[in-house]
């Protein structure tokens, strides 16, 4: 990080919102409460233990995670932010307009969002059990070390998602958000 570029995460407050899975289009048809603070960077399961330490981390990847954030006003119209790491199909919005997907928790993703009027920064994680049952070819070979073939598929950590892991997977905007 340059000392020129702010960590969006502590330029606002971030909350995050469990939906089903393919319940919410846009962040235009989410519902106004149920959000809960969430720190960034950091993951749903670490903003879940937040706002209940007895909350159940089991079956997160069965679900849509929306994270939102406000948008600095102000400053210049358009602000290039920077996600250095996206753990899961993530989706990015502003005002109600997708700007990019990622899908490669790995690999940084720069966007340029306009700031003139204000408005909101949403991700949404869509959810990785949905996004695993579409077909795709057989693999040629395969692993004891997950419990579903088709994770391969998909660049995501397997932390949280072999067989006998205790961690619960990793969802969220895992690194630092710059703007």
């Amino acid at each position: 990080m340059t000392p020129m570029q702010e960590s969006l995460c502590r330029m606002t407050c971030w909350k995050v919102l469990r939906s089903s899975a393919g319940r919410y289009a846009t962040p235009g048809e989410l519902p106004g409460s149920g959000w809960v603070d969430a720190r960034v960077p950091g993951t749903v399961a670490e903003a879940l233990r937040l706002a209940d330490p007895d909350a159940g981390l089991q079956g997160l990847d069965d679900d849509d995670w929306w994270y939102r954030a406000e948008l600095p006003t102000g400053q210049a119209s358009r602000l290039l932010v920077r996600f250095d790491g996206l753990a899961g199909q993530a989706e990015i919005w502003t005002d109600h307009k997708r700007i990019a997907d990622q899908h490669n928790m790995f690999v940084p993703l720069e966007v340029a969002v306009d700031t003139r009027s204000g408005g909101h920064l949403w991700i949404c994680f869509r959810s990785l059990s949905r996004t695993l049952q579409e077909k795709y070819r057989r693999p040629r070979w395969k692993s004891a070390l997950v419990s579903h073939q088709q994770l391969r598929r998909v660049r995501q950590t397997i932390c949280g998602r072999a067989p006998g892991g205790t961690t619960p997977a990793p969802i969220g905007p895992w690194r630092d958000v710059l703007a």
